[in-house]
C-alpha cells in the first residue's frame, strides 16, 4: 500500500488512539473502495467505448442482441437500430450522405412505416426460433462475413451472420449504415438455416 496514505491516515488520526486492527480496518476499507473506483470507471469505459466504429464489430453485436431475444419486447429491440429522428439528422451531413437525391429520401421517411418493418422482422425471428427450437441463450457465434459498400451517397455495411443453436448452423442477414461516427444497425432479416 502506498506510504502516503499511512501519513495521511496518522496525520488525520494523531489526536486519536490508533490501534492495529483500526488502522487495518482503514486500510481495507480504502482498498475496496480504489477497487470499486476502478470497477465503475472500467465499467463506464466499456460502455462508452462500444461504438461500432469497425464494420468487423457488427456481427458480434448482433449476436450479443440474440441471446438476450428471449427478453426483448418489440420496442426494446427496436430501440437497437438506427431511429427516425437519427436518419433525418444524418440526411443533414453532406460530408456523410454525399448524394442529395438519398439525403431527401432519409428526410421522407416516416416513423411508422420504419418501426413496422423492425416489428416484423423481430416477429419473424421470434417464431423461426420457436418453431427450430432455437434456445437464444445458449447459440454459438460461428462467423460473421461482410462487405462495406458506398451506395447513392450512403457509407454502409451488409453481412452474413452465422450462429449454432443444437448442433445446426443459422444464417442472418444484417445492414447497418454509418452516421459518421459508428455503424448503426438498420435492418437484421431473413433467418434461415445456413445452405
Amino acid at each position: 500500500m502506498d506510504s502516503a496514505f499511512f501519513t495521511i491516515s496518522l496525520i488525520k488520526n494523531r489526536n486519536h488512539r490508533c490501534t492495529f486492527g483500526q488502522l487495518k480496518f482503514e486500510v481495507m476499507k480504502n482498498t475496496l473502495s480504489n477497487i470499486l473506483l476502478v470497477t465503475v470507471t472500467l465499467v463506464y469505459l466499456s460502455c462508452t467505448t462500444n461504438k461500432l466504429s469497425n464494420p468487423e464489430n457488427i456481427g458480434l453485436h448482433v449476436m450479443e442482441i440474440l441471446k438476450m431475444m428471449d427478453a426483448e419486447t418489440q420496442d426494446s429491440y427496436a430501440a437497437k437500430f438506427m431511429s427516425v429522428s437519427e436518419i433525418k439528422e444524418v440526411s443533414e451531413k453532406k460530408a456523410v450522405i454525399s448524394s442529395e437525391d438519398t439525403r431527401q429520401e432519409m428526410r421522407d421517411i416516416k416513423e411508422g412505416p420504419w418501426m413496422r418493418r423492425i416489428y416484423k422482422d423481430f416477429n419473424e425471428i421470434k417464431a423461426f426460433a420457436i418453431t427450430n427450437g432455437i434456445d437464444w441463450p445458449t447459440i454459438e457465434y460461428s462467423g460473421w462475413s461482410f462487405e462495406t459498400l458506398d451506395m447513392d451517397g450512403v457509407h454502409a455495411c451488409k453481412g452474413d451472420l452465422y450462429f449454432i443453436s443444437n448442433g445446426r448452423t443459422y444464417m442472418l442477414e444484417i445492414y447497418s449504415v454509418f452516421n459518421g461516427e459508428e455503424y448503426r444497425l438498420v435492418e437484421v432479416e431473413d433467418i434461415r438455416p445456413e445452405s
